[in-house]
């Protein structure tokens, strides 16, 4: 392989803790990464993509792209035409198949980074745990062991001695990158990401003593990572990046809003059945798929959500033969694809502390989960959701600095590529850093606020746009 001698490192390689909260990064629970932060530029002002779910933004990641244009607009969504009465689920390979085909054109593949990498005849690879759907996003459907490895799809790669040991998972995905991925294929990019942080954050809550051991128990990995970087012969030209995909809201109250639905005379439900109106997806973003496109039900249906003291802003495609009234537009967050709902909504939060102290919570709908009150959720706007991790760590950039121009999921493999690639023609989206750029930082992001009076209530959705990268900043109401 040549290597582009005008790069400013010759290897990157991205870790990723999901579901972290910035707020959750201690030096008692994370001490590899609080370590790594005070040698790496910080991006203080990082979110996440709306809907602030995992596949949404794991796509984001890999494609430089907000849902508008790689299709994965949810976790779980319907289709009507596929005659399917039940959700797609993108934890599960086979649906993301399924959904690909009927992307119209607009597909995670179509834009993924290993492309432009195959250009440069380069390899992404790829270490991770988590579902088979999240796995084949990140590593765009590769199935050899040489560069992507899930011990959840693949198993142990060797043997245990022990036939009922304890599997630790995280271990062996960095495993199988330091002792296998790396020697066979030495990749310009790689990802390793771990799903145990969201997972604890759900089951157990944001700050419990079992999020707390699996941030520990990640935070291990990072630390291993960082101590065979540091051991590589070329070890100034290896970067790590850290990064999370989304932080994690507490459940303060829950409402089954199929249930609520019914009760006020609108027939809803979670599957698709002959005499109903419409289907939803549960969720702190729930999606709503009516039976047809029919602008008086869907005016009627918002009106009566928007009068709920446990909603959020609402969410709807622009028409101008509709004109509904009470929503902010699809495009305003970059949700606007064939894909996309007919209507999705998000619930009211505060930032009252949890039971571990941790604050932010929130109205929710966890129907089809054993989530209740002080579960960690995502999907919605609450600050908690929306913010997240990344930070650039390597000789080239600066080290303890924390930068404040804005930045999202989509920004950070474009950011990596550059690094790569000076003149690569997936760099659009990447942030002005280091010596890539020179020392000044000039922000390559614009700001816009779109505002919504529904009744007594305002909200103000203070937005930002970074090319065709459109994300949420924040959300204020009264």
């Amino acid at each position: 392989m040549v290597l582009n001698p005008r790069a400013a490192v010759d290897h990157a390689i991205l870790f990723g803790f999901d579901g972290l909260r910035p707020d959750s990064i201690t030096k008692t629970d994370c001490p590899n990464l609080y370590a790594l932060l005070e040698q790496a530029i910080v991006f203080a002002r990082h979110r996440s993509v709306f809907p602030t779910v995992t596949r949404v933004n794991l796509a984001s990641l890999v494609t430089g792209a907000t849902p508008c244009d790689h299709g994965i607009v949810a976790n779980t969504l319907f289709v009507r035409s596929s005659g399917r009465k039940t959700a797609f689920d993108t934890s599960r390979v086979e649906d993301l198949n399924l959904l690909a085909t009927m992307a119209q054109g607009h597909s995670v593949s179509k834009f993924h980074v290993q492309n432009m990498l195959a250009e440069f005849g380069e390899h992404l690879a790829v270490a991770a745990t988590g579902s088979n759907g999240s796995f084949n996003l990140l590593s765009n459907f590769q199935n050899s062991l040489d560069l992507a490895y899930n011990p959840v799809v693949h198993g142990p790669v060797k043997p245990r001695n022990a036939v009922n040991a304890v599997r630790n998972m995280p271990s062996e995905a960095t495993d199988h990158f330091i002792s296998h991925i790396w020697p066979a294929s030495q990749p310009v990019l790689s990802i390793l990401w771990f799903a145990e942080t969201d997972t604890a954050g759900h089951s157990h809550g944001v700050g419990s003593p079992e999020h707390r051991s699996a941030l520990k128990q990640v935070d291990a990995e990072l630390g291993r990572l960082v101590s065979w970087r540091d051991s590589q012969p070329n070890a100034e030209r290896i970067a790590i990046a850290v990064a999370s995909d989304h932080g994690q809201v507490s459940i303060g109250s829950s409402v089954s809003l199929a249930d609520w639905l019914n009760s006020e005379g609108f027939r809803a439900a979670i599957c698709w059945e002959n005499d109903r109106d419409l289907v939803l997806t549960p969720g702190m973003s729930p999606g709503l798929w009516f039976a047809r496109r029919d602008p008086g039900l869907l005016q009627a249906v918002v009106d009566a959500v928007n009068a709920q003291p446990w909603s959020g802003p609402l969410f709807s495609r622009f028409d101008e033969q509709e004109d509904i009234k009470g929503v902010f537009y699809f495009e305003d967050v970059g949700l606007d694809h064939p894909l996309a709902p007919d209507l999705m909504m998000t619930f009211r939060g505060s930032n009252r502390p949890n039971g571990f102290g941790m604050s932010g919570r929130s109205h929710s709908d966890p129907t089809g989960t054993t989530l209740t009150l002080d579960s960690g959720f995502h999907g919605g706007l609450h600050d908690t959701e929306l913010s997240c991790l990344f930070a650039l760590e390597g000789k080239p950039f600066p080290a303890e600095h924390q930068a404040d121009m804005a930045s999202c999921t989509g920004n950070i493999i474009p950011t990596l590529y550059k690094a790569l690639h000076p003149n690569g023609k997936f760099s659009n989206h990447a942030l002005p850093i280091g010596s890539i750029d020179g020392p000044t930082e000039k922000s390559v992001v614009k700001e816009d606020v779109r505002s919504l009076q529904v009744g007594s209530r305002r909200y103000d959705l203070h937005l930002k746009i970074c090319g065709r990268l459109v994300y949420a900043d924040k959300i204020e109401f009264n």
